[in-house]
């Protein structure tokens, strides 16, 4: 939090702070976007009781709408998908595969939508060889995205990806700092980037460096 405030203030970092993904001043609108309609979802599901299901809605330029559910059953989570599907149609609908509602979200989405969908694994193998797992190749590619011009109009995911910090690994690759790092820094976890980040994964992204 203390590192946030800084950047929030224009105040300066330390020397060991500079492997940022992106800094406050990356954000701004450039293009808006407004008649881009292919939307693609992001859902972060939380384990059973416990945090909140994350949705986020974006196109090509912009966050469209954020969503955050407590819910008491996969079935409950599966309407909220549902109706949010009859409201934006997404092309593409990607979610964590870490447990909890994921699962019985994906099996129940299956029987109905007729889009992309795929659980995605964060520390599963990604397309670029040059990234450690998945995770840090989503960040990545949406830290770039940002800087060219994605639209983000929320502070909590600004306040999560200006802490997450990137590093070159033992084996020569780019890594991000776990996630319980993130979390001790601003108080809760990065549910909110990580929905982001899975609703930008698309496959061609990630063929070059």
């Amino acid at each position: 939090m203390r590192r946030y405030k800084q950047q929030l203030l224009g105040e300066f970092l330390d020397d060991n702070y500079v492997n940022q993904i992106v800094s406050l001043s990356d954000f701004k609108l450039i293009d808006e976007g407004s008649n881009d309609y292919d939307y693609s979802f992001g859902i972060d599901c939380a384990g059973y009781g416990v945090d909140y299901n994350v949705i986020v809605v974006s196109n090509h330029h912009k966050v469209v709408d954020i969503i955050k559910r407590q819910v008491a059953d996969t079935f409950e989570m599966t309407s909220i998908v549902r109706e949010l599907i009859e409201k934006y149609k997404p092309s593409r609908i990607y979610l964590d595969a870490g447990g909890g509602y994921s699962n019985g979200l994906y099996d129940m989405l299956k029987l109905t939508y007729t889009g992309d969908l795929k659980q995605i694994n964060f520390g599963g193998k990604p397309k670029n060889p040059l990234y450690a797992n998945i995770r840090a190749e989503m960040y990545i590619t949406l830290a770039k995205k940002i800087k060219e011009g994605f639209y983000i109009d929320d502070d909590s995911i600004k306040e999560e990806l200006v802490v997450t910090q990137y590093f070159i690994n033992n084996a020569g690759k780019s890594a991000i700092i776990p996630k319980e790092d993130i979390k001790n820094l601003i108080g809760r976890s990065p549910d909110t980037s990580d929905a982001l980040a899975l609703s930008i994964y698309e496959n061609e992204e990630f063929i070059s460096p």
